[in-house]
């Protein structure tokens, strides 16, 4: 059995983003307090929505992950907290300098958890490919400049890749899909639960 976490264990997630929302997800299935944090109140609000939802559906189906409930693991926003940052760019010494609790800084990026065939799908099933270069166009190519010349990620090569996807997913109906993706990810992961029984 997974050893359940003391109740002053937690972690702070800045953004309430994809990202910062699927680490919600995975701390509180852990049996960490997840503390959420985000400077736009209207998106810590729809988030807080969308994880209870996601966790809830999760319970539902038997794919809930850890030894918590779902009400257990919804506890939104010490010092005693972790500050964990996924970011590809930025050194998370630019953002703790001036932290007192600078030693409980770290990034955590997942390396190696996704494969190409992923990354596409998240791209043309996920944000929309525009989305995607506006949100993070800049800092791809200065993470790849640091390892040479590399074209920039945008333009019309941009325009016409991000045409040719939403043909196949229009980006009105990308909300929808996002949906249906997860509700599809939660079946699989509940016929896997039963096979393992």
């Amino acid at each position: 059995m997974a050893e359940v976490k003391e109740p002053t264990d937690s972690v702070a997630i800045i953004g309430s983003g994809i990202i910062g929302r699927s680490w919600a997800i995975l701390f509180a299935a852990a049996g960490y307090q997840v503390r959420l944090f985000d400077v736009d109140k209207d998106q810590l609000e729809g988030a807080v929505s969308d994880i209870r939802s996601q966790v809830a559906k999760m319970e539902e189906e038997g794919v809930l992950r850890g030894p918590l409930t779902a009400a257990q693991q919804i506890v939104i926003g010490s010092e005693d907290a972790v500050l964990s940052s996924s970011t590809s760019c930025i050194p998370s010494s630019a953002f703790s300098a001036n932290l007192r609790h600078r030693s409980q800084v770290l990034v955590s990026h997942p390396d190696g958890v996704l494969s190409v065939e992923d990354v596409d799908k998240v791209v043309t099933e996920g944000l929309g490919f525009l989305d995607y270069c506006k949100r993070y166009g800049n800092g791809i190519y200065d993470v790849s400049m640091s390892f040479g010349p590399v074209p920039r990620l945008g333009g019309s090569t941009a325009q016409e890749v991000a045409l040719d996807l939403e043909s196949h997913i229009p980006i009105n109906r990308l909300d929808g899909r996002r949906k249906w993706r997860d509700d599809m990810l939660q079946a699989l992961a509940s016929i896997k639960s039963e096979k393992n029984k």
